[in-house]
């Protein structure tokens, strides 16, 4: 009767603790009744297993377990997630990958051994022999000839004594030496707030922390102050914070056989901010001072304001603000946030020189008052840049920070006064060159202006300030006796100059500079249209379009960069000549279609054939061949910055036209307006539809950037044409009635190409 009581309790009291393990809260489990279970009983609540098999459990070995497969396991559970937020969380993220005692570690006198434990015994004296035995299931070490000595569950000092004893009464003159040899993975337990909470096998060396890691894990609630390792009838706390903040090993036991270790739920959670070295969400307990809690934070930050220092807490539901003192305890207040401020820092510094250019120091702000007075005693290198420095400084105590530059080359520096933790920084030629290829070198995005400057065929993009002039640019190049300065063009913001190789100008207004160089070939380029400054350039032979876009200013806020028509005098000629040609081969054709028709006596074809082929030649002469160049000229294109111009180059850049032009032979050629809901088809019927000459099946689109896409495939089957802006749409004439003559018909497509290319210029220039 009394058997099933207890029985009937131990059930009540697993499925209580199973309901409390399964559950968040962790910190209300009874950690008497755990400590009054066995080691089978608690396996089989951490295990699941049926609880009708508790009351006769059988003897487990260590040997049970498959080694192998829990480390396996462990190796996969590192993937399982970690909240690093919370401090101590991160000493998870280590898992312990081999549970075998290394052998060439010194085993202490103060170690409990365990079942299956590997025992040598050495006999000296009277009796010689060694004997290796393993402590069996039952705790007990068997030595032969002596008899049967307990050894599970005591230290390795009190079993040499044991065997000592019991070997000094079996024999006379016999001495005995006892080691451990081999030892076997310890058996314990983890529940709780653990991740994977279960029957583990660890290292014999395993500590208290070590064995913590077994469970992959903590959860967020878990306390990591308040854990509990569960020895028989013996209950220790552990706090791993001292570990893991004070490096504190003294606390940290070498768990056994059978230890249990439970992880407790806690809510006593605050986040520490602001001004401490390790900002993060830290556990605390009633008895800590508000010190250990900074403490923990590893301390203030340099700027910390610890004059005045306030938490959050929680009370009546309610989130309030109070004042704390470091040496005060935490008690039973419900912390939510400590938020260390920062100090009001007021500096008071000298004035710094830095530059590669310039011999660097430190200066005293009391013995200058302004910057002439400064550089004048300044040191300065051959490479320095003069054109351009940066003064950052304080203003009003610190409440204003202004910046600005500077040149050397002004005349009224001393009108920049000096005020509170000045910097002043210059740059050098070689600052320069690297700034060409590495725009980070110069802080320019904050502080004066980027000009873009040509020498002849070099490039430059330059940080300017103050006053300049092209000659004084090149002489600091070495472009002296190499400029044409005739032809320096310097591009304002307002206007142009032209000849302007001795003007000096404002850099702030300053665009770009182009001055020719002597011993060059040169190229007059013609650019029109909504450029800032429209005009003829003389330009370097070798530039590129990019560079007359540069000299010109650059876009109105209404160019149609699609658009851009270059034109230039070689392809007109080209056209030029294929145009005469093409006329000649009809004129001859027409000629012997006359001839033919007179001989033969029939003139049946002869007005369809005749007349369509004169139409032709009659269009022609009305539009002359534009020699353009097709693509995207866009600015800062690939085109355009690779494109070479050549002599007499003419470059229109037309305003935005909203429009799409239809050309050809339709009863109505006209110019729409676009929608970007209409069709080819759409517009041909805006445009009065086909005449009767039209060829329906070589409709093309000659594009705003001059490139042509026809409408049919070779199949015959409509392509999707995307309609833009500018966009000119050709029905040609219907040449099929001309039979027999392929020469006549290449020449016809030759007129009728140039025509509507012509045409196509027209609609966007208008």
């Amino acid at each position: 009767m009394i058997t099933s009581l207890k029985n009937l309790f131990k059930l009540i009291c697993l499925l209580s603790l199973t309901n409390y393990i399964f559950s968040q809260d962790i910190s209300k489990l009874d950690i008497e009744a755990i400590s009054n279970l066995s080691q089978n009983e608690l396996e089989a609540l951490v295990l699941g297993q049926n609880i009708e098999n508790i009351e006769n459990p059988q003897e487990e070995s260590a040997n049970d377990f498959s080694l192998d497969s829990q480390e396996n396991d462990l190796q996969e559970e590192a993937s399982i997630e970690i909240n690093e937020n919370i401090y101590g969380h991160s000493f998870f993220k280590s898992f312990p990958k081999s549970i075998t005692a290394t052998s060439d570690l010194p085993l202490p006198n103060d170690y409990v051994v365990s079942v299956n434990d590997e025992i040598q015994v050495v006999f000296t004296g009277n009796k010689k022999n060694v004997l290796n035995l393993k402590v069996g299931l039952d705790g007990s070490l068997l030595l032969p000839e002596v008899g049967s000595i307990q050894a599970s569950g005591i230290t390795l000092a009190r079993l040499k004594e044991r065997i000592s004893d019991t070997v000094e009464i079996a024999y006379v003159g016999v001495d005995v030496d006892v080691s451990v040899i081999k030892l076997s993975a310890k058996k314990i337990i983890l529940i709780g707030a653990v991740k994977k909470p279960g029957t583990y096998l660890v290292n014999p060396y395993t500590t208290l922390s070590n064995a913590l890691l077994y469970s992959s894990g903590v959860e967020d609630f878990a306390s990591l102050r308040n854990i509990k390792l569960l020895r028989g009838d013996k209950i220790i706390d552990y706090d791993l914070y001292d570990l893991l903040i004070y490096g504190d090993r003294s606390s940290d036991v070498t768990v056994q056989q059978g230890d249990t270790i439970l992880v407790q739920g806690t809510n006593n959670f605050v986040e520490i901010t602001g001004q401490v070295l390790r900002p993060m969400i830290y556990e605390y307990k009633e008895t800590d001072e508000f010190e250990d809690l900074i403490n923990f934070t590893l301390g203030f930050g340099r700027d910390a304001n610890i004059k005045s220092l306030t938490l959050k807490e929680k009370v009546n539901e309610r989130i309030i603000s109070s004042s704390f003192n470091l040496n005060e305890k935490v008690n039973k207040k419900n912390l939510v946030d400590i938020y260390i401020n920062r100090t009001a820092i007021n500096k008071n510094l000298q004035i710094v020189v830095r530059g590669t250019s310039v011999e660097e120091g430190v200066f005293s702000r009391e013995k200058y008052s302004n910057l002439a007075e400064l550089v004048n005693d300044l040191k300065f290198a051959d490479s320095l840049w003069p054109f351009f420095a940066i003064v950052e400084q304080e203003t009003e105590n610190g409440k204003k920070f202004e910046s600005f530059h500077f040149s050397l080359q002004d005349n009224d520096l001393s009108q920049i006064q000096l005020k509170n933790n000045v910097n002043v920084r210059f740059f050098s030629r070689e600052d320069i060159n690297e700034y060409q290829v590495n725009e980070d070198i110069i802080p320019i995005k904050n502080f004066g202006n980027i000009v873009n400057v040509r020498f002849g065929s070099a490039d430059y993009r330059l940080p300017l300030s103050g006053r300049v002039s092209p000659k004084i640019l090149s002489n600091y190049f070495g472009f002296t006796n190499q400029i044409q300065e005739e032809g320096s063009v310097t591009s304002l913001v307002s206007n142009i100059i032209k000849n302007s190789f001795n003007e000096f100008v404002d850099s702030d207004n300053l665009i770009s500079i182009n001055v020719p160089v002597l011993n060059k070939e040169f190229n007059t380029i013609l650019i029109t249209g909504a450029v800032k400054y429209p005009g003829q350039y003389i330009l370097p032979e070798g530039s590129m379009l990019q560079d007359a876009y540069d000299v010109a200013g650059g876009f109105l806020d209404n160019a149609d960069q699609n658009s851009i028509i270059l034109t230039r005098e070689a392809i007109k000629e080209r056209e030029m000549e294929a145009l005469k040609e093409a006329k000649n081969t009809i004129l001859q054709s027409v000629i012997g279609l006359i001839s033919n028709t007179a001989s033969v006596g029939n003139s049946g074809n002869l007005n369809i054939d005749v007349s369509s082929l004169l139409m032709l030649i009659k269009d022609s002469e009305n539009s002359e061949p534009s020699g353009r160049v097709s693509g995207n000229l866009a600015s800062r294109t690939e085109i355009s910055e690779n494109l070479m111009l050549f002599d007499k180059d003419e470059i229109r850049v037309p305003l935005f036209r909203n429009t799409i032009t239809v050309v050809g032979e339709v009863l109505r050629p006209s110019t729409l307006t676009f929608n970007e809901n209409m069709t080819i088809n759409d517009y041909i019927k805006g445009a009065g539809s086909f005449n009767d000459y039209a060829d329906k099946r070589n409709i093309y689109v000659i594009k705003s950037n001059g490139t042509a896409e026809p409408l049919y495939t070779n199949s015959f089957s409509q392509k999707n044409i995307y309609l833009e802006p500018g966009d000119t749409i050709v029905v040609p004439r219907d040449l099929t009635n001309v039979s027999g003559l392929p020469l006549v018909t290449a020449a016809a497509q030759i007129l009728s190409n140039i025509a509507f290319a012509a045409a196509s210029l027209n609609s966007l220039s208008n």
